[in-house]
């Protein structure tokens, strides 16, 4: 086999093919074509307008959609009507972002190329080449533009696809189709474990007014006790070091704001859970009376949306010595209360949205120490009681965590198969 050869065949492929794959331009394949470049009147009802923010992850999101009337509807689809099996492709923005239309269109769109279903190539596999990284690469290699971006139709016709035989296309794009069913049964899973979770969260602690949940273990009658913040907690000492002023490395770990609002759940397990250390030129501006200790909790105090507020329980800590940082307030119980159970009280929609009336700013938004002061905290008086709550939405998030998992195995496989399964 020559060296030109074998350039045209994958690194990976179903043993009973071995021819070599054939390369031609998207356009000789398919009729492609774009939507509309106007921008026809938006209403509060009438047919969804699809452009390129609205796909994602291979599918349409019609949750952020602007309206247009029947009238533009049927117009804009005189030439760019979408089909069964049609692709589309995000032209500005995100660039080269995908959609296989697997249900009946009822949209028209904008700013997106369309490639028509044909009999000359299998879409299933048309699909997934063009989502190969070596599909992507040639794709941000035909971006033109300087602030905006974008991918011109002339570009998009002349996008160079490898082809194998119509059997071999066949077999790669029916199991593509089967891996992408089993990651969107994974998301599913996991969105769903996260609706029950906010749902419970709702349930599970006493709405604002109320001496008790609306849901609850068998056993428990009780009212819970309502007392202000800080008389359940002290302020402890924080530290204003930056991100640019921790490490991968030392002897001190430290709590960022950012992990706080991005990373962390609401119980933090420090003996298994990704912490930054403090650089060693800035450890000796540690003061030992800032250090952690289980059951304490880091609340960010400012965030750009309103998760500002979001609390993590510091749980774990051994022979670890651990502090709060940059625009945190570190706050250890005054009461008694079980492990896992404040980092789920203090970030469930009963507490959080005390805060909402009491955050400031604009483009950033916090929330000071006194505001915090204000705002009353409600918690079961039985420990047994604090514990099963706890208990229970500690091993729900161990189940998320572990469908996220195996979520992000699921695309690194796709994305390392896609690699050897395309030339």
């Amino acid at each position: 086999m020559t060296e030109e050869k074998k350039s045209m065949v994958p690194k990976l492929r179903f043993p009973e093919f071995t021819a070599t794959w054939e390369q031609r331009k998207l356009e000789d394949i398919c009729d492609v074509r774009d939507g509309t470049h106007s921008s026809p009147k938006y209403f509060d009802n009438g047919f969804p307008l699809v452009t390129s923010k609205n796909l994602r992850d291979g599918v349409i999101d019609l949750s952020d959609v602007q309206l247009i009337s029947k009238e533009d509807y049927l117009e804009i689809n005189k030439r760019s009507k979408v089909d069964l099996n049609d692709i589309l492709m995000s032209m500005i923005g995100t660039i080269g972002n995908l959609a296989l239309i697997k249900e009946e269109p009822t949209f028209a769109i904008k700013n997106v190329a369309l490639i028509k279903s044909t009999d000359k190539v299998k879409m299933d596999y048309l699909f997934s080449y063009l989502s190969s990284p070596s599909s992507k690469c040639d794709i941000d290699k035909s971006v033109e533009g300087g602030t905006q971006k974008f991918l011109s139709l002339t570009k998009v016709r002349g996008l160079k696809i490898l082809l194998p035989g119509i059997e071999e296309q066949q077999k790669i794009g029916s199991f593509s189709v089967l891996l992408d069913g089993v990651i969107t049964l994974h998301q599913r899973k996991l969105e769903g474990l996260s609706k029950l979770k906010k749902s419970l969260l709702q349930k599970m602690f006493p709405k604002n007014g109320s001496l008790g949940p609306e849901l609850r273990f068998p056993g428990f009658t009780g009212d819970w006790e309502q007392r202000k913040f800080y008389d359940c907690f002290k302020l402890l000492r924080n530290n204003s070091l930056a991100r640019a002023e921790l490490a991968k490395i030392g002897k001190i770990r430290n709590i960022h704001y950012g992990d706080v609002l991005i990373n962390y759940p609401e119980v933090l397990n420090i003996s298994t859970a990704t912490v930054p250390f403090i650089a060693e030129s800035r450890v000796n501006s540690i003061s030992k009376d800032s250090y952690l200790e289980n059951g304490d909790i880091v609340i960010a105090d400012t965030a750009e949306d309103e998760s500002v507020g979001k609390t993590t329980e510091i749980q774990g800590i051994t022979d670890h010595k651990i502090v709060s940082g940059l625009h945190t307030i570190p706050c250890r119980p005054l009461v008694n209360f079980s492990p896992n159970f404040l980092g789920f009280l203090l970030n469930s929609p009963s507490y959080h949205d005390q805060l909402k009336p009491l955050i400031q700013g604009i483009k950033v938004s916090s929330i000071s120490k006194k505001a915090l002061g204000e705002t009353r905290v409600c918690f079961a008086k039985d420990l047994d009681e604090q514990a099963q709550i706890g208990g229970f939405f500690n091993g729900l998030e161990m189940l998320i965590t572990l469908h996220q998992r195996k979520l992000e195995s699921l695309k690194k496989l796709k994305k390392s198969l896609l690699q050897q399964m395309f030339v």
